[in-house]
């Protein structure tokens, strides 16, 4: 969504892709064969962002699935092992050890306000409507970014 790739500039992304147009297709295609990530962090929650992302990632590299998918995917396991890939699932309360819960850590920057994530903020329910809040996350019309619950 181009709205989403202007906000990550705001973030302050130094290079943003639009994979639906020719350039970006080829810009991604780059990418592809130099492969130059130490990290890549999976967030759009897509069967062709899950099935490709490993593809980013140099060997070696570490592939982080903070994205919620909704439902099952497929991707290349042979792909992922003969790469070496390390896969961190970034979901919250992952684990009782807090080393491994990279949840917990992304909590303490936001309070510590490394991260601002008020401008992803786009809807707000109130608790008892969490249905409605998740069917809303699932679906992303235009203009929705993130939700959060409010207790």
């Amino acid at each position: 969504k181009a709205a989403n790739l202007k906000l990550a500039a705001s973030f302050g992304a130094t290079r943003t892709i639009q994979p639906n147009t020719k350039a970006g297709r080829a810009a991604l295609d780059d990418l592809k064969k130099a492969r130059p990530f130490d990290l890549v962090i999976e967030a759009a929650g897509f069967q062709e962002t899950i099935g490709d992302a490993d593809l980013f990632v140099r060997k070696g590299g570490r592939l982080s699935i903070f994205a919620w998918h909704h439902g099952p995917r497929t991707v290349d396991m042979g792909r992922w092992h003969l790469s070496g890939l390390k896969v961190l699932n970034s979901a919250p309360n992952i684990g009782a050890d807090s080393a491994l819960n990279y949840m917990d850590r992304a909590i303490r920057l936001m309070e510590l306000g490394v991260f601002d994530e008020s401008r992803l903020v786009t809807h707000r329910h109130p608790f008892e409507q969490v249905t409605a809040a998740m069917e809303l996350a699932r679906e992303r019309p235009n203009g929705y970014m993130k939700g959060v619950l409010q207790f």
